[in-house]
């Protein structure tokens, strides 16, 4: 036991180490790992209370035991490529360390993938023991000298997605004809049917281009080809400590990171298989990807009580910021500015309320919420010409300004500043976190 918390305690700081390795030098989860598989074994997932399949790791994968266990099955819980926990039978893992002796006489421990490259060793020692390795040796702990690896270490620069390359843009569209496009129909009151562009999926309203223009439409009123079950066809990114989750090309960890979506973020479910499940986040960057199944909260398309609003009490240069639950002290996501359509599904209590907003389903505090603006009029003309041309949809539900206006308060001198969401983290291919620890990774 006192073995086994040590490890343990010896991953935490290789990992803390990882994290903070500097914009230059990013390890990869193999230059932490603890132990490695000794045969092939299946990777099982928790899915409501029982085991479930989800993939084979070869034999030789890189792991670290997370001291997880499930009662009455002989499995222990593993942490993979930084992103997946899951659960592998016992017995079957070895230890993945070397100890090595420092030029000055001190020994430290550490993952034998990472001897395997001179710079990331070294990276790793600079920041750990403040000692690095003159020549390319190494002095094992039976005295015995070894080379070092001459392995490239990853760099941040190397991910994908931060450089856009010739690999990342093939990556792409190999996604694109593989995972096919997403073909989303409206209808109308009067049952006529028109193709549309989503610009995003809400639970209540959405955002789709209809007749030229942006307009927020029932989402109930859409439907698309899926093989979800009726009440899985809408996902959300379910909230996790490090406020993504990885969509990939295909059903593997080694597959690329298409994109990191952020939590609370609202997908159309195309497909839910086997510890995964093909979402289309609906927009034009990224081609429809698999997420852990584990990692998403599935809804039906039926939802038609809402309360249309807008975002109110902050400026553009202060927006506010919605929440992952119905606390200041929960995760901070998107922030948005004054006049942004939202959808109200419910006031959870005084200060709270449940909203739709860009995409994305979480809190958001009541003083921010105002009535939304009346619906544009149309010059008669204008409506007769449209009316020629194509079928109109139905008005999207008014506002009920009363229970709004109800909410809308003054924005405090002192309320929480929001910030604008920085840029996505730049991680390494093999470099996500926690929660998303759920997910799998590189090439399609």
């Amino acid at each position: 036991m006192k073995r086994r918390i040590l490890l343990l305690l010896l991953a935490a700081v290789l990992c803390l180490s990882a994290a903070v390795s500097g914009a230059d030098v990013v390890l990869t989860f193999e230059q932490v790992a603890t132990h490695k598989t000794t045969s092939a074994t299946t990777l099982y997932v928790l899915v409501d209370g029982s085991l479930q399949e989800a993939q084979t790791l070869p034999a030789g994968t890189y792991v670290i035991p997370n001291g997880m266990t499930v009662e009455g099955h002989d499995v222990m819980g593993i942490t993979y490529g930084y992103e997946l926990k899951g659960y592998i039978r016992t017995g079957v893992l070895t230890s993945a360390l070397t100890t090595i002796t420092l030029p000055s006489g001190k020994q430290v421990t550490v993952s034998e993938a990472l001897v395997r490259s001179r710079d990331a060793l070294n990276h790793w020692l600079a920041m750990d023991v403040g000692e690095t390795l003159d020549g390319g040796t190494y002095t094992d702990e039976n005295g015995e000298e070894h080379e070092l690896g001459n392995e490239a270490a990853e760099t941040d620069e190397s991910d994908a997605q931060a450089t856009g390359d010739a690999k990342w843009a093939s990556s792409m569209a190999k996604a694109y004809a593989k995972n096919g496009r997403t073909q989303t129909i409206y209808r109308d009151d009067a049952g006529n049917m028109y193709p549309v562009d989503v610009t995003y999926v809400g639970l209540a309203r959405s955002m789709v281009k209809l007749n030229g223009k942006d307009q927020l439409v029932d989402t109930w009123r859409l439907s698309w080809d899926t093989e979800a079950p009726e009440d899985q066809v809408l996902a959300i990114a379910a909230p996790n400590n490090d406020g993504v989750v990885a969509m990939r090309a295909t059903k593997n960890i080694k597959s690329t990171i298409l994109v990191r979506v952020k939590t609370t973020r609202v997908m159309q479910v195309i497909k839910v298989e086997k510890g995964w499940t093909l979402v289309d986040l609906n927009d034009d960057e990224h081609p429809r990807g698999y997420i852990l199944t584990t990692s998403l909260d599935f809804y039906p398309n039926e939802q038609r009580d809402y309360t249309a609003g807008q975002i109110g009490g902050c400026t553009k240069d202060d927006p506010v910021k919605i929440r992952e639950k119905n606390t200041m002290k929960s995760r901070g996501g998107v922030a948005f500015g004054p006049k942004e359509p939202l959808t109200v599904l419910s006031q959870v209590d005084d200060e709270w309320s449940e909203v739709d907003i860009g995409g994305y389903h979480a809190f958001l505090l009541n003083k921010f919420i105002r009535a939304a603006d009346p619906p544009a009029q149309e010059e008669p003309a204008a409506v007769q010409a449209a009316a020629e041309a194509t079928p109109q949809p139905a008005s999207a539900p008014a506002a009920d300004s009363e229970v709004l206006a109800e909410t809308a308060r003054p924005m405090p001198a002192d309320a929480e500043a929001a910030e604008v969401p920085a840029p996505a983290v730049v991680l390494d291919n093999d470099t996500l976190a926690d929660a998303e620890r759920a997910a799998l990774e590189p090439a399609p």
